[in-house]
């Protein structure tokens, strides 16, 4: 999905919401038995998600501007980037 999107983030950001949906899905009906309300749920989701905002801003670098192959280079190990 990186290489089709011309901004590396968003299509991480895509990914992890997607994975956060799903996890959240499968652990929707244990929440809503043990926690006292749907503001539990909205808390949760919540802080999921700014935790993945977090990890993103944190280890994604931005690809806006880059042309392929500068994506590339930008992504390969340190070992290959004076092959590409």
């Amino acid at each position: 999905m990186v290489e089709c999107s011309t901004n590396a983030t968003v299509s991480v950001m895509a990914i992890m919401g997607s994975v956060l949906g799903i996890v959240l899905g499968s652990m929707f009906p244990t929440l809503i038995r043990k926690w006292p309300g749907p503001q539990s749920l909205f808390y949760f989701n919540g802080g999921a998600t700014f935790l993945m905002v977090i990890f993103i801003v944190v280890f994604i670098k931005e690809t806006a501007h880059l042309t392929d192959r500068e994506k590339k280079v930008v992504y390969a190990p340190k070992e290959y980037r004076e092959k590409v």
